[in-house]
């Protein structure tokens, strides 16, 4: 009975011993979850003191959208709104942000590239790959576009299936290399049962479907019409069997026989 009551008591007394041990853990977890980050927030050796924008001509431009965060301690620093403002930039695509302990916060920057020149008689404006309206500089060198309705800088086209369409056309062009046989400069939209690509030595039609196979196609009829030294006025891809018209001939239709040669 005795050696009972005694385990009994035993028992108790580590019951309470837990129950204190436990009530000193969770007071110390809870005062170094308080003093700690307080600790840490008024050292000066964690306060932001350098700001490192890529590309570097972007940095002061950059600190306008970001405000003043020089001194601000960079382990509390809450990066989405830093994030958010950056990406009202319109050449700005993407952007990472990075904390480089103790004192640096780095911006790395993904920028709009132009590809197209939308002119539509009214203004000319560049556009990128998602669609997105840039402004004009002298000199860019890329596809003129015309068909397309501009917009204000930093907007996006609402335009998206000639958009779908003129990247098809850009995937395939590149894929097969036409670029090395029929620089492109102009790509119109005017008519969409003949779109219609333009270059030094001639022009192109196609319909906006199977680009794929057209542009296949296309690769054949220049390859040969160069092997041939065959000058032509247009090449329509419309049809199963593509036509070129001979430069010099008004009113005579010439087709183009894929096995690589020309019938006259």
């Amino acid at each position: 009975m005795r050696e009972k009551l005694k385990q009994e008591k035993i028992k108790k007394l580590k019951k309470i011993l837990l129950i204190f041990v436990s009530a000193i853990v969770i007071f110390l977890v809870v005062f170094l979850k308080i003093t700690i980050p307080k600790y840490f927030r008024h050292q000066s050796v964690f306060k932001i003191k350098k700001i490192v924008v890529e590309p570097s001509n972007y940095q002061a431009l950059i600190s306008t959208y970001i405000g003043n965060i020089i001194s601000q301690n960079s382990l509390f620093l809450n990066l989405t709104p830093i994030y958010k403002n950056i990406k009202k930039c319109y050449f700005v695509e993407n952007c990472k942000i990075e904390k480089i302990l103790p004192d640096k916060l780095l911006i790395n920057l993904k920028l709009r590239i132009p590809l197209f020149e939308i002119v539509n008689g009214k203004k000319d404006v560049l556009m990128d790959k998602n669609g997105y309206f840039l402004p004009f500089y002298p000199g860019f060198n890329g596809w003129i576009i015309k068909g397309m309705q501009t917009g204000s800088i930093g907007e996006k086209t609402t335009d998206t299936q000639s958009l779908k369409i003129l990247l098809e056309i850009l995937r395939w062009y590149n894929y097969y290399n036409i670029g090395n046989l029929f620089p492109v400069k102009i790509v119109s939209f005017k008519n969409f049962s003949k779109i219609k690509l333009e270059g030094e030595n001639g022009s192109v039609f196609l319909y906006p479907e199977h680009f794929k196979e057209k542009f296949k196609q296309l690769q054949i009829v220049l390859e040969t019409c160069k092997k041939e030294n065959f000058p032509f006025t247009y090449i329509d891809l419309r049809f199963n069997q593509p036509y070129v018209e001979k430069k010099g001939y008004k009113s005579t239709t010439k087709q183009l026989n894929l096995n690589s040669s020309i019938v006259e």
